[in-house]
């Protein structure tokens, strides 16, 4: 899954930085009118491997591997027409699916909830901490829904014990608590460590390859990004900088490679990102 950081977020994600300046249609450094997707093949400084436009600047960013062929590529979710935008290539053009969600929640992710190797929707309720996960990347209520999580949690999602499944989680962004959730329904959590905080967003990924998703952490104003191979209290973490102001993080596959590395997905966020100000520093 991609655990996407509150994009999850973070799919990968959570859904929720670019190199070099954005050129929107008021000119550089505009907002634009698509959002824009930067995305860079190893987890270190350096400029973007890949770049293009999709899905509309209003929008969520969500990463998933759609189709089942190894790759991550780019979603959208609109808060507002609550239509899901997924794209099976990391290149400008249409969506290969696009529908319309009945299920309720305001933040998009995605994550692998049935272990076939396909990455599908969920949506999460930040007041509610309520999850609706599906099955199928269509429309159609939710497969799973339970409540998870605690007042100011933010979601994230990936296979925290190697069983090819993905299950949920929460990050605290004023604490830095972590708490990790071995299965897709209510209950405590199965794994709870402290890393980071202070504001930043949380990021999930495979950063080594073992087959594990593990935490991490991006703070806006600095575009730093703190990537730690162990679900655990500790110090040690990857270390760099890459990104420009205003850009959100994402992460995933982008190569089929099997290590997930860090993306940028650049938009307006004025539709849906204010509420997450009240729990970060911008």
């Amino acid at each position: 899954m991609r655990g996407d950081g509150i994009v999850s977020q973070s799919c990968r994600g959570p859904a929720y930085a670019t190199v070099g300046r954005l050129v929107g249609a008021g000119g550089v450094g505009a907002a634009p009118a698509s959002m824009a997707w930067n995305l860079r093949n190893s987890n270190s400084s350096g400029g973007a491997d890949v770049t293009f436009s999709f899905g509309s600047a209003d929008d969520q960013p969500v990463a998933g591997d759609w189709n089942g062929d190894g790759v991550t590529t780019p979603g959208t979710f609109s808060p507002v027409s609550r239509t899901w935008m997924l794209r099976d290539f990391n290149s400008a053009g249409p969506a290969t699916i696009q529908f319309a969600t009945v299920m309720t929640g305001d933040v998009a992710i995605a994550g692998d909830w049935d272990g076939n190797g396909t990455e599908t929707i969920g949506l999460f309720d930040r007041g509610t901490q309520m999850w609706s996960l599906r099955n199928t990347n269509n429309a159609g209520p939710a497969d799973l829904v339970f409540a998870y999580g605690s007042p100011g949690g933010l979601p994230v999602v990936g296979d925290w014990n190697g069983d090819g499944i993905d299950t949920v989680g929460t990050f605290n962004a004023s604490t830095g608590d972590w708490s990790l959730r071995n299965s897709n329904s209510s209950g405590p959590p199965n794994v709870v460590f402290t890393f980071d905080g202070e504001g930043r967003l949380p990021v999930v990924g495979d950063w080594n390859g073992d087959g594990l998703l593990t935490t991490g952490t991006f703070d806006r104003p600095t575009r730093t990004w703190r990537l730690r191979n162990l679900n655990s209290t500790g110090a040690g973490a990857n270390t760099f900088v890459f990104g420009d102001p205003g850009t959100l993080p994402i992460t995933g596959d982008w190569n089929g490679n099997g290590v997930d590395t860090i993306g940028a997905a650049y938009g307006t966020q004025r539709l849906w990102l204010a509420p997450l100000r009240t729990l970060t520093h911008n």
